[in-house]
């Protein structure tokens, strides 16, 4: 099944500039991953707030660039925190992993980037 994209936003933030794509793609990139980090470890560690505090941060960098399969997985982990709930929140961190992966690697091949 297809990553969902929304194409237009993603155009919309990064306008007709290739070079200024590649640079807000890999601080995202940068961005995310300790985002992702760091809402393990405070799962781990049991902390709801940062959980949920994260999750909304993470929800928000990934609907600036259109990526509507993370924002949906990130705003369930929100959603739980906010219930007090961490439960397969571990899972749902894995997902987010997998999905901002093919979401990166959807862009390089959809706009060709990365080929210079």
């Amino acid at each position: 099944m297809g990553l969902r994209i929304d194409w237009e936003q993603l155009d919309e933030v990064i306008g007709d500039d290739p070079d200024g794509m590649v640079e807000l793609l890999h601080e995202f990139l940068s961005d995310i991953r300790s985002k992702i980090d760091a809402i393990e470890q405070a799962v781990l560690s049991n902390d709801i707030k940062q959980v949920v505090w994260l999750a909304h941060q993470l929800k928000g960098s990934a609907s600036n660039l259109g990526f509507i399969d993370f924002v949906e997985e990130a705003s369930v982990i929100e959603e739980k925190g906010r219930e007090g709930s961490l439960e397969n929140a571990i899972i749902a961190i894995a997902h987010i992993r997998e999905l901002f992966e093919r979401s990166v690697q959807e862009i390089k091949a959809a706009r060709s980037i990365f080929s210079k």
